[in-house]
């Protein structure tokens, strides 16, 4: 009787522990496959970013050549822009789409009436932020005697000008951008870092492609324009403004609203050249207006105000989970 209970009990505990060890070895096969999958989810995004970083690049670098070839056709330089942007948004636009779809089952832009909506509410919003910094510079440099306002001037032709480079400025810079160095690019890195790191490591991708493709351009003899310090230090802020609109906001709409109204007031108040844009000013300081007004106040100015924005929204964020 002994033995038969000792061997009846010695085949049960057996048993348990065949399920225990059956049991701990599934498990182990679950997290294994579990782990596998994250590392290669994790692959798969680093992949997207740095496929939607050389799309750019090649996109950018193509459309340098193009307007090479037309300049030594003798095409004018206003009728090859438009050709440049259509070469960058038709080969950015719909591989960045491509890219981001594959990897997060969407597009990086809701295209449903509300979601097109907000999208132009965020933009109109940061593009208006813009506005008010611009106008704040100038106030506040008139005020401190740096430079001297002189007066508004608008003419038909400047704003037919401005219409013309919106369109081209979106189709060649603002749409592609965006799409990949605040959609694309950031979201893929998360899935692979913490996104602090993914946040820094976007504009740094974002600085180097223009680098990329002037030496590029340098090294196959289609001529390229320096590279400077001061380049670099606006392109590295800007990236960091954009991102923060994005934060800010949630949508990509504000960072193109912001890209474009800060491309628009560039090239058509601050920097325009005399008679040329819609602000007449004149520097009392040196390179007031570039640096004071565009850099300083709205550069990183919007910077510093969507990261407050952004805060903001992070908190009620948190509010409205507990």
């Amino acid at each position: 009787m002994m033995t038969r209970r000792t061997r009846k009990k010695g085949t049960e505990e057996g048993t348990e522990e065949g399920r225990y060890s059956a049991a701990a070895s599934s498990g182990r096969s679950i997290n294994e496959a579990a782990t596998g999958k994250i590392r290669k989810k994790e692959q798969g995004s680093l992949r997207e970013a740095i496929g939607g970083w050389l799309l750019f690049v090649l996109a950018l670098y193509a459309a340098g050549a193009a307007a090479s070839l037309m300049e030594a056709a003798g095409i004018e330089r206003m009728a090859r822009l438009p050709v440049q942007a259509l070469i960058v948004a038709a080969l950015v636009v719909p591989g960045a789409c491509t890219l981001y779809r594959r990897r997060f089952g969407r597009l990086p832009v809701g295209m449903s009436a509300g979601a097109l909506k907000k999208e132009a509410a965020a933009a109109i919003c940061a593009a208006g932020i813009v506005l008010m910094l611009t106008a704040a510079g100038f106030a506040l440099a008139h005020g401190l005697g740096w430079l001297r306002l002189e007066g508004l001037h608008v003419t038909p032709a400047l704003l037919a000008g401005l219409g013309i480079n919106l369109l081209t400025a979106l189709l060649y810079e603002a749409l592609p951008e965006e799409l990949v160095f605040r959609a694309l690019v950031p979201d893929a890195l998360r899935r692979r870092m913490r996104a602090a790191w993914a946040f820094l490591l976007a504009p740094l991708l974002f600085v180097l492609a223009p680098v990329t493709v002037r030496a590029l351009q340098a090294a196959t003899g289609l001529g390229a324009e320096p590279v400077t310090a001061d380049y670099l230090l606006l392109l590295t802020v800007f990236a960091i403004a954009l991102q923060s609109a994005r934060s800010a906001f949630g949508r990509i709409g504000a960072c193109i609203g912001f890209h474009l109204a800060y491309l628009m007031s560039a090239r058509f108040v601050v920097l325009a050249a005399p008679g040329e844009g819609f602000v007449a000013y004149t520097d009392v300081e040196p390179e007031t207006g570039s640096i004071v007004v565009l850099f300083l106040t709205v550069v990183v100015g919007g910077a510093a105000v969507f990261a407050g924005l952004a805060a903001i929204r992070r908190k009620k964020r948190i509010a409205t989970d507990k």
